[in-house]
């Protein structure tokens, strides 16, 4: 009983530092957007008559500020998880009907910078997950793969099953 108590302890206190970890991540990255709209916005004040300039920096500011609405989405997401605020509805889906829905808003993005998403694993392979959340982590991961390859890269979905759980993974040939 004390090595289950002093376990769960443990878990908790990891829990914790994971979640003070990550907050703190998200709001150091805040900075670097903030600070790219500040510059922006310094460069349209200083060439107001300057239609391309004005153009090209407020496509830039609409870039940043969607940055900053993704990450404090982000964490508003992860307090409300470690407060208990989310269920989770699991069912059944066909893997390959979830990676086409994490990864649907990311295709178009993926061919216009000439990058490939290559899907392969067993189209009749089923898996108990919250569709909304499973998507939203596995899109999460091709975004981070799309930003960190050059055009031309490759990025994989594959999926297998164990004896003990389906792992799917996400791979990329950037950096």
């Amino acid at each position: 009983l004390v090595a289950i108590l002093n376990a769960h302890a443990e878990n908790e206190k990891s829990a914790k530092k994971f979640l003070r970890n990550t907050i703190s991540d998200i709001s150091h990255q805040l900075k670097t957007p903030l600070a790219a709209l500040m510059m922006y916005q310094e460069i349209i004040e200083a060439e107001p008559d300057n239609a391309e300039t004005v153009k090209e920096f407020s496509q830039k500011i609409g870039t940043a500020l969607k940055r900053i609405e993704q990450l404090i989405l982000s964490m508003l997401k992860i307090t409300r998880l470690d407060t208990g605020n989310i269920l989770f509805e699991k069912q059944s889906y066909f893997i390959q009907e979830l990676i086409k829905n994490a990864i649907s808003e990311l295709t178009t993005r993926a061919t216009q910078e000439r990058k490939q998403i290559i899907v392969n694993g067993t189209s009749n392979q089923v898996i108990m997950c919250d569709m909304d959340w499973t998507s939203e982590a596995i899109g999460n991961l091709v975004k981070n793969a799309l930003d960190h390859t050059k055009a031309g890269g490759i990025i994989r979905i594959t999926w297998e099953s164990t004896p003990t759980m389906i792992r799917i993974l996400v791979s990329d040939n950037g950096s």
